[in-house]
């Protein structure tokens, strides 16, 4: 006779890990929007505009905000499995960046960061979401991390070189107009 099989007790961290991924495949990782050159998409991605998977459009071009706030709902749900999910974190931090709710992501990118301070990723995408916010230092030391962690990143290179850039013309001209 077939006997019907025990509750699984991993059934509950199976379902978390399910929920991680969708939420994270959901967000795009590379779904982010550029700012004054920062374009989180490599060299085939243009300058100030987002940086795209094929078939996704950038939900500040045509109001279509329906794929981000649906990766915003999964990557909560993920963090109410397990509010230490970097994944997660990171997940929610994109696609409410990609929102324009850039304080909101800033928040989210840092926790993402303290819980896995040695992804890359996460320190390159918070750098990103500084900069779109006028932090440009906190952006810079972000990116720099970034670097530290993956030296051979060509996207993680050129945004920080971009925004080395930036922050030293700022500087320049505020040292200008003071004299």
């Amino acid at each position: 006779m077939y006997a019907i099989p025990e509750k699984r007790k991993d059934a509950p961290l199976m379902i978390g890990i399910l929920v991680t991924v969708v939420a994270v495949l959901g967000a795009g990782i590379f779904l982010v929007k550029g700012v004054d050159g920062f374009t989180g998409g490599g060299d085939n991605a243009p300058n100030n505009a987002a940086a795209t998977a094929p078939g996704q459009t950038d939900a500040s071009e045509d109001g279509d905000t329906n794929e981000y706030e649906v990766a915003l709902a999964s990557a909560d749900r993920a963090i109410e499995l397990n509010p230490f999910d970097a994944g997660a974190q990171f997940a929610r931090g994109n696609a409410l960046l990609s929102l324009g709710r850039v304080d909101e992501s800033i928040a989210a990118l840092e926790r993402a960061t303290q819980i896995d301070a040695a992804n890359a990723r996460h320190h390159a995408v918070l750098g990103r979401a500084y900069l779109e916010n006028g932090e440009l230092e906190a952006g810079v030391t972000a990116l720099r991390t970034a670097q530290e962690l993956a030296p051979n990143d060509p996207v993680i290179k050129e945004d920080l070189d971009a925004a080395v850039k930036k922050l030293d013309g700022d500087i320049e001209s505020e040292s200008q107009t003071k004299e």
